[in-house]
């Protein structure tokens, strides 16, 4: 995936499609505002769960800087139960060993719901996923998908954004364009694991949709 970086107030990424016959992808190319490269992830995962399991693989992204510097870890276990019934989580490392994050899925009756929480278990904010129920999300047509960041109270302050990119892209290719906005003085830690949100979104949301194309 491609990333481009607004380091104040927002990022950007765009995937690329997986390579399922390999260790570790391709590196992914994270940028910074002015398009330069900043970062690159590496995953990481089994190739036995990326033949078969698909997009309810486990999995490690190791982020590098431009020396080739691991800066984060981000880590999401193997779940037998997959996507359906179990309470997915991943957890981000920042630099490696040291735990600044969590996500955890949250029940949602019709929409993909999270939490964010400090390594001591302490709740920060939620993540309230679109209706799926809804006809606008079922139909890809010229809408983007919007997983609402809010407060413990329930006051929205940011989103993470699945882009439409239109209708060959969508349709044709296994390219994804997210863009993640939260609020500049934001700790800089939940900054991160709102990444690694963003991640788990699109292994439990879309994956699976780009794969069938």
């Amino acid at each position: 995936m491609i990333v481009r970086f607004d380091i104040s107030s927002r990022f950007c990424f765009t995937k690329n499609s997986y390579s399922s016959g390999k260790r570790k992808d391709e590196p992914n190319q994270a940028l910074i505002a002015e398009h330069a490269t900043a970062y690159f992830a590496f995953e990481e995962s089994d190739g036995c769960e990326r033949l078969c399991c698909g997009a309810a693989r486990g999995y490690t992204l190791h982020i590098v800087d431009n020396f080739q510097k691991e800066v984060a870890k981000i880590t999401r276990p193997f779940l037998c139960c997959g996507n359906l019934c179990c309470q997915n989580e991943t957890t981000i490392e920042a630099p490696p060993g040291n735990v600044i994050g969590v996500v955890r899925q949250q029940f949602g009756c019709a929409s993909h719901n999270f939490a964010i929480y400090t390594p001591d278990g302490e709740a920060q904010l939620e993540i309230h996923g679109p209706n799926e129920c809804g006809f606008g999300f079922a139909c890809n047509c010229c809408a983007d998908k919007v997983f609402k960041v809010k407060t413990l109270e329930g006051d929205t302050i940011g989103d993470i954004r699945k882009k439409w990119t239109g209708m060959t892209r969508e349709y044709f290719t296994d390219a994804d364009t997210f863009t993640v906005k939260f609020p500049i003085d934001l700790n800089v830690n939940t900054k991160a694991t709102l990444i690694a949100a963003t991640f788990l979104i699109d292994f439990l949301c879309f994956e699976d949709n780009n794969a069938s194309r």
